[in-house]
C-alpha cells in the first residue's frame, strides 16, 4: 500500500487540541479505497502494541455488509478474514465480550454502512446508526476506542460480492495499516523505535491498570517516569501540516460528504 501522508495536528490557544487529523488521498491503484484518517493526540501505536500483543482483542461490529446473508454466517466468515489481515501485534481478534470489562477497554468497532451523521465519539459510547446497504459495495467505518475515547478512525470501501472475495481481505489489510498506524509522524518525539524489552515493560504497566484501580493518567505518568520504558511513554510534540482533500476523487456527492464529515472538514468542499 502506498499512501502519501498529509497530516495535521490541530493547535489552539497554545495547547494541542484533543484530536489530530491526518487525511489520506484515496489510493486509486488499489481495489480498496481508504478514506480520511483521524487520530487522537494521545494515540500511540506502542500502547496499542503493548495492550494487544499475545492477547485477545475485541472487535464489535454492526450493520449488514452483505444483504441476504444472516449475521451468524457473516460473523463466522468475517473473523478469519480479519485475523488474516491483522496488524503487527500477535493479537487474536475475537467477537466475544470479556467476562469482566477490562480497564482500559481497548477495542475496534466496525460499522458497515454507517449513517452520515454517526460520529466516532458516538461509536465509542456504544451508539450505532446505519444507512441502507448497497449490494456488492462493502463500506466500513473503523474506530479504535480506549474506553469511551476515540484513538483513531478511518473508512474503507471496496466492491465485493461475499466475504470470500479476496478484495475484502485486501480492504482490511489496508484499513488496519491506517487505523493502527505506526508512522513516526504520529509521535515525532519518540526518536528511535523502542526495544522489545521497553515495549514489554510498558506492557506490564498497561496490565497493572487492568488489575488495579490505577487510572490511565496515573499509569501514563508512572510509565513516563520509569527509565526502563526507554522513553516509550514520553509526551508527543505536535505537527502542523497541510490537508489534501480532492472532491473529484469520490464517485458521488454522498461519498464525498461522508469522507469530509469523517475528516472533520467543511461539507462545502463537496459542492
Amino acid at each position: 500500500m502506498s499512501l502519501s501522508l498529509d497530516g495535521l495536528r490541530n493547535v489552539k490557544g497554545g495547547f494541542a487540541s484533543a484530536l489530530a487529523v491526518l487525511c489520506f488521498a484515496p489510493w486509486a491503484g488499489s481495489a480498496a479505497t481508504i478514506g480520511g484518517a483521524y487520530y487522537a493526540s494521545q494515540y500511540d501505536f506502542y500502547e496499542f502494541f503493548a495492550a494487544t500483543d499475545h492477547r485477545d482483542f475485541q472487535v464489535i461490529w454492526a450493520g449488514d455488509p452483505f444483504p441476504g446473508i444472516d449475521a451468524a454466517t457473516v460473523a463466522r466468515d468475517l473473523l478469519p478474514v480479519l485475523q488474516g489481515a491483522k496488524p503487527r501485534p500477535a493479537l487474536t481478534f475475537t467477537f466475544d465480550a470479556p467476562v469482566e470489562k477490562p480497564r482500559p477497554d481497548y477495542r475496534l468497532v466496525l460499522i458497515f454502512d454507517p449513517a452520515n451523521n454517526l460520529s466516532s465519539n458516538a461509536v465509542c459510547r456504544g451508539e450505532t446508526r446505519l444507512q441502507p446497504p448497497r449490494p456488492n459495495n462493502l463500506y466500513v467505518y473503523a474506530v479504535y476506542c480506549r474506553d469511551e475515547q476515540v484513538m483513531s478512525e478511518t473508512t474503507g470501501r471496496t466492491q465485493a460480492t461475499s466475504l470470500a472475495d479476496p478484495r475484502v481481505g485486501q480492504l482490511f489489510r489496508e484499513l488496519f495499516q491506517v487505523v493502527f498506524s505506526d508512522s513516526p509522524a504520529l509521535n515525532p518525539s519518540a526518536g528511535p523505535r523502542p526495544s522489545s524489552a521497553s515495549a514489554e515493560h510498558a506492557g506490564k504497566i498497561v496490565k497493572a491498570v487492568r488489575e488495579t484501580d490505577e487510572s490511565v493518567e496515573q499509569a501514563a505518568e508512572r510509565c513516563r517516569r520509569d527509565p526502563n520504558t526507554g522513553g516509550l511513554c514520553s509526551q508527543p510534540f505536535y505537527l502542523i501540516q497541510a490537508i489534501y482533500f480532492n472532491a473529484s476523487n469520490y464517485p458521488s456527492v454522498a461519498d464525498c460528504l461522508t469522507a469530509a464529515y469523517s475528516s472533520r472538514l467543511p461539507l462545502e468542499l463537496c459542492h
